[in-house]
């Protein structure tokens, strides 16, 4: 019988963020989920639940990919590897074989709840991909999913995917100018399911998800994730992105039935005066480094390097992701 979904995540550096242990409890109880983690960091279990280790160093998972490719690649920095993240159906394709029904990418810079709500109503319903993100999507495991990477685009001047793997520099090809305009270009039934995800801000310091004025907070327990307001509101979510940014974990080492994230700190807290986390927000936290600048500056240096794109179709491109679902006619 095939599993629904399999995950990969190549992950090359010194260490694992410090709450990868509140991450890889999370995942466990998504079960109907494999991961699979490609890693230099050495780890004494090869597999714990449904998490996969599968130890590699930099250079080999360079060769590896190239391997896969008639012309010459460039992959000098593990940060290139966003590109890489839509022909992952191709190139772990002795993996998926038939036994997944579907295949994704995600990131570690992430907490799961019950990521049901997320995929639940795509799968059931045989949407091609689910999801718009790079830091978290899913593909059909079938012929036009694993090499949609490879399909051309019109228009748009989109980006070929020879020339992003010929050139070092990171094209975001994960996101809307890459996979997302051969998706919109080839009818592919997509669901977005973003009212299930909490994907915070870069430009605040507080936890504030894109798009929204709300400061929360949020609350783990028992394999589900609650985004709380000042106010004590609870929301379900089916995870949160933090976008790079860092979280200090001193005091949850260990698996825990529940657990708060704040926006600087990882913590066991019980009854919370909401009032005073209102202040917490901008007087206790740490001032994130990725800011709205950062951004601007990321979307010029791709414009600059991709001249033929102007502002006009750039920013319908952006228009196209306002549909909570895009389904072929």
């Amino acid at each position: 019988m095939k599993k629904k979904v399999a995950i990969f995540i190549p992950y090359f550096g010194n260490s694992f963020p410090e709450y990868f242990k509140l991450w890889m409890q999370s995942a466990n109880y998504n079960n109907f989920i494999d991961f699979y983690i490609i890693t230099n960091i050495y780890t004494q279990k090869a597999r714990i639940g449904n998490i996969t280790f599968i130890n590699c160093s930099w250079e080999s998972f360079k060769s590896f990919v190239q391997s896969k490719f008639d012309f010459k690649i460039s992959l000098e920095d593990p940060y290139k590897l966003c590109d890489l993240k839509p022909m992952y159906g191709y190139l772990f394709k002795k993996i998926i074989g038939d036994n997944y029904l579907y295949w994704g990418h995600s990131d570690l810079d992430l907490i799961f709840g019950n990521l049901k709500l997320f995929c639940e109503e795509g799968i059931k319903k045989g949407f091609s991909k689910i999801g718009i993100y790079g830091h978290f999507s899913l593909y059909k495991n079938n012929s036009e999913m694993n090499f949609l990477f490879k399909k051309n685009t019109i228009g748009f001047d989109g980006l070929n995917y020879k020339d992003v793997l010929k050139s070092n520099i990171p094209f975001y090809f994960d996101e809307i100018q890459g996979v997302g305009i051969r998706c919109y270009q080839n009818k592919i039934n997509i669901i977005t399911s973003e009212d299930y995800i909490a994907d915070l801000d870069q430009k605040y310091s507080f936890f504030r998800r894109v798009g929204k004025k709300e400061a929360l907070i949020f609350k783990w327990t028992n394999g589900k994730l609650y985004g709380i307001t000042s106010k004590g509101q609870k929301e379900e979510f089916a995870y949160v992105h933090f976008q790079k940014r860092k979280l200090h974990n001193k005091y949850v080492k260990n698996k825990r039935k529940s657990f708060y994230i704040l926006p600087n700190r990882i913590s066991i807290v019980n009854n919370y005066d909401f009032n005073k986390f209102t202040l917490f927000y901008y007087i206790n936290n740490r001032i994130h480094y990725y800011n709205k600048m950062h951004n601007i500056n990321k979307s010029i240096d791709y414009l600059s390097r991709r001249k033929k794109v102007t502002t006009d179709n750039y920013c319908q491109i952006h228009q196209l992701y306002n549909l909570k679902s895009w389904t072929s006619k």
